[in-house]
């Protein structure tokens, strides 16, 4: 009978600290990830909106690059960057992390959101042609005829003026989609798997935080229940529980003041250029912004159940030792002292007068 009793006690404390670990876990997501406020203040803090556009396009134009002596990579990645600067692309990226909470938290069926870039279009034409028309200008003029979409120009076509010439190379063709429609869910969504149950955990991220303490608390008190000394039991409870949330408040504060300088690029071994720069553009801001605040709430969880561990340590030891201490010793008491009895015959005489 007692090898069950041993074996449900070990069953509970194992219990007991798988459910204070996964707390502490899903508290740090509910802190950190599960909150939108916080994801968008990731993005804004790791500068994401004043690098990310430039990185994609350097690598984008590094991927195919053109020979074009007027409109290069270079000159376009400035278009492009001068048209969505790092206000609209914030709110942009808000636009999209709204649409994707509301979708977690069950206020809409489905990730629904439009962007309209194609209201951008015609201001990066104009940037575009504000870049290239003092190329222009410096050509000279051209004794034959050059055509308009000449991607290696060395003159200018005479009888037009730079400024027009650049609104003709800059206007689109017929068959050119860029900038043309909204971006939207199903634009973006575009070879990504099915994520129809995130909903789902989410909900469940959310009540298994409230859930879980409430499950600690009835596994402890059984335990204590079971056990044959209960003050022991309890003791070992508090232990259990400050050792477990020990090691996340260690690895917390290691996330906290440690990975702030963490450089990735330096972990790709045989990496090429382009995956350097976004490494070093895009991951590594990113990850210097989310990995202290994930260490920085996993440090207030595990510290939240060490300090009740120790609390429950700390107090049924000390109670342990009060119920030990032996009682103070106190010896017979005195039996009441009585004046002497004086016989008659030898009490003194009155003098007389």
């Amino acid at each position: 009978m007692n090898i069950v009793w041993s074996i449900a006690r070990w069953v509970l404390a194992f219990t007991i600290g798988v459910t204070a670990s996964l707390w502490i876990v899903l508290g740090t997501a509910n802190i950190t990830v599960a909150n939108r406020e916080v994801a968008k203040q990731w993005l804004a803090s790791s500068g994401m909106y004043d690098n990310a556009l430039a990185s994609v396009l350097q690598v984008s134009s590094s991927e195919g690059q053109t020979n074009s002596s007027l409109i290069n990579a270079d000159i376009l990645r400035q278009a492009l960057n001068q048209t969505f600067d790092a206000s609209y692309l914030r709110q942009s990226s808000n636009t999209v992390l709204d649409a994707t909470y509301d979708w977690l938290e069950g206020k809409n069926r489905a990730i629904v959101f439009t962007i309209p870039v194609q209201q951008k279009a015609e201001v990066f034409r104009a940037n575009l042609s504000a870049l290239i028309i003092p190329k222009l200008q410096a050509l000279p003029v051209c004794a034959g005829k050059v055509t308009t979409d000449s991607n290696d120009l060395t003159c200018l076509p005479a009888g037009i003026n730079a400024v027009d010439y650049a609104a003709q190379l800059t206007k689109p063709s017929s068959d050119n989609t860029f900038l043309s429609t909204p971006l939207s869910e199903k634009t973006l969504s575009q070879g990504f798997p099915d994520l129809g149950w995130l909903p789902s955990v989410y909900s469940w991220l959310r009540i298994s935080f409230w859930a879980l303490p409430l499950l600690a608390f009835v596994l402890g008190a059984l335990y204590v229940f079971i056990s044959s000394d209960k003050l022991r039991g309890l003791s070992r409870l508090g232990r259990q529980l400050t050792l477990n949330a020990a090691v996340s408040l260690v690895t917390g504060l290691f996330l906290w003041f440690a990975s702030g300088s963490i450089d990735l690029s330096q972990a790709v071994e045989g990496g090429d250029a382009q995956q350097t720069q976004v490494i070093a553009g895009l991951v590594n801001p990113l990850v210097r912004t989310i990995l202290p605040d994930i260490g920085r709430a996993l440090s207030v969880c595990g510290g939240a159940v060490v300090l009740v561990g120790g609390l429950i340590w700390l107090g049924a030891f000390l109670w342990q030792r009060k119920a030990k201490k032996p009682p103070m010793a106190i010896g017979p008491k005195d039996p009441p002292t009585t004046p002497p009895v004086i016989p008659d015959d030898v009490k003194p005489q009155a003098r007389p007068q």
